[in-house]
Order: structure tokens, then sequence, then C-alpha cells
């Protein structure tokens, strides 16, 4: 890997334990820009880094579900998702809190439960939900 790329992860991680820091002492975490080295690390760059971390498996690297694939379909597509697309941030904070049960549920297909992530999993939603609604959608 190339040296700037790896420093370009490695002020990603930073910047995501520093969300994750920041949010556990009970202060509501702002929205951000960091500048570092002339890398600038974003909202979207953290929700990203979580994507990876706690929903990647499931929902696959884009974003694009498990349908198809030589694995089981464990998850819809979120990327060009009605619901993530539309539905309020409120609502997608409630589905990755609470998780979904029930064998149908939006889909025309049955998916196994989703699991919910509660605060000690993922402790602030917003940069997270940021990249659903925005770098996911974008194809990025």
């Amino acid at each position: 890997m190339r040296p700037i790329k790896t420093l370009a992860y490695f002020v990603l991680a930073i910047a995501a334990l520093a969300v994750l820091a920041f949010t556990a002492t009970g202060r509501a975490a702002e929205p951000y820009t960091v500048q570092y080295s002339g890398t600038t690390i974003t909202d979207q760059d953290v929700g990203r880094a979580i994507y990876n971390a706690r929903c990647e498996t499931c929902h696959g690297l884009h974003g694009e579900g498990t349908k198809g694939h030589q694995l089981p379909a464990t998850a819809p597509p979120l990327q060009g998702n009605q619901f993530i697309v539309y539905a309020p941030d409120t609502a997608i904070a409630e589905v990755i809190r609470n998780g979904r049960t029930g064998a149908k549920r939006h889909y025309d297909d049955t998916y196994p439960d989703m699991p919910s992530f509660d605060a000690t999993m993922i402790q602030d939603l917003r940069p997270l939900i940021a990249y659903l609604k925005g770098d996911m959608q974008k194809g990025k």
C-alpha cells in the first residue's frame, strides 16, 4: 500500500476514534471537517469507517446488498434504497438502534432479521446516516 494512502487511512481511523470519544463523554458531537497534512476528513468519511466496521459484512462493500452473490442473501441493498434516500434520519436511526424482525419487511425478498446496534456499538449515528444518505448514494 502506498504511504499516502496508509496515512489517509490512519488519519481516518483517528478521526473516527475522536468522534467516538467525544460522544462517549455525553456531549453531542457536531458535524465537522478536519484537515491533516492536506487530507480533509468529514462526517461522511467517519460514517464510511463505521459502515465498513459494522454494516459492510451484511450489506456489501458499497451498500449493494448480498442477493445474487455467492454468499447467502443476508441483507438488502442500501445504495438506491428508497427508505434510506427518503426516510427522515430519525427513522433510519430507529432501524439501526432496534434492528428489524419478521420474515418480510420493506422488500420483495426475505432476509434474516437485522440485529440492533446500541450505543455501545455505535455511539453517534449521525456520521453513519450522513454517509448512507450522501456518498453511498453517489456510489462513493
